[in-house]
């Protein structure tokens, strides 16, 4: 009775870990929190696109890829907002890339083009 109380209590402490660790979770909850704030129309497009690849279950590297692009003439003018640029560095930084991608992704990612 006692192991399979302490089997639950364990997996449901990895269910909670995990969640708070998907680079996925974390992108999509700091888009959602960006979309309230007042933003450029490109940037708040953008935004909605990756959040709807990210509901698609589109892959992670590709939906950051995409905002990245799509962030880049807003962020060389400098018109993105603060929630923006935290978006936009996370996604240069490798913030959201905790679980599940290796270092080839990133560089691929890095140093793509349209």
């Amino acid at each position: 009775m006692f192991g399979k109380k302490k089997k639950a209590e364990a997996a449901k402490a990895e269910q909670e870990a995990s969640k708070k660790t998907d680079g996925r979770i974390l992108l999509y909850s700091d888009i959602i929190d960006a979309l309230y704030d007042e933003m450029p129309r490109e940037e708040r497009e953008a935004l909605l696109e990756a959040k709807q690849q990210l509901e698609e279950k589109v892959y992670l590297g590709k939906v950051m890829r995409d905002l990245r692009i799509a962030l880049e003439p807003v962020t060389i003018k400098s018109q993105l907002s603060p929630q923006g640029k935290q978006i936009f560095w996370n996604i240069t930084a490798g913030g959201y890339q905790l679980t599940g991608v290796g270092l080839a992704s990133q560089a691929a990612m890095l140093f793509s083009g349209r």
